[in-house]
């Protein structure tokens, strides 16, 4: 019974490991700086909603099927945070949908959730994206 019930509880662990992309350490963030490629216009927030919403649309994006092999990103997320460690990461966003890639792996896209994509574009540097 301890054998399976130690099974049961191994599953459902890796089952939630799964879920997370991992794309984002799960630390405290003090300031984001979004970057916009096509002009390099910068944006800096340490607003905690803002941050909230960018951290919980990188968090929550799903790992995308296949290979990529896409144009150039829109923007340049950099997450600092507390410990003075930063996160760099690449984001596609248009008025529907929205993708992540960490530039470290530039072969694995996730998707961002629309609700996320929909809360960004309440961020006035997203607003015209």
């Amino acid at each position: 019974m301890r054998k399976v019930l130690g099974g049961i509880g191994i599953f459902f662990l890796l089952i939630s490991g799964c879920s997370s992309s991992n794309l984002l350490p799960h630390h405290p963030i003090e300031k984001v700086v979004v970057k916009k490629t096509d002009d390099q216009k910068t944006y800096t927030t340490t607003d905690e909603e803002e941050i909230q919403m960018l951290k919980q649309a990188f968090q929550e994006a799903e790992k995308l099927n296949g290979v990529m092999d896409i144009r150039t990103h829109d923007y340049e997320v950099t997450f600092y945070f507390d410990d003075e460690e930063s996160k760099t990461l690449w984001m596609w966003l248009t008025k529907k949908s929205g993708m992540a890639m960490d530039p470290a792996n530039t072969h694995i896209g996730y998707d961002l959730k629309s609700s996320h994509v929909k809360d960004l574009h309440t961020i006035n540097y997203f607003k015209n994206s």
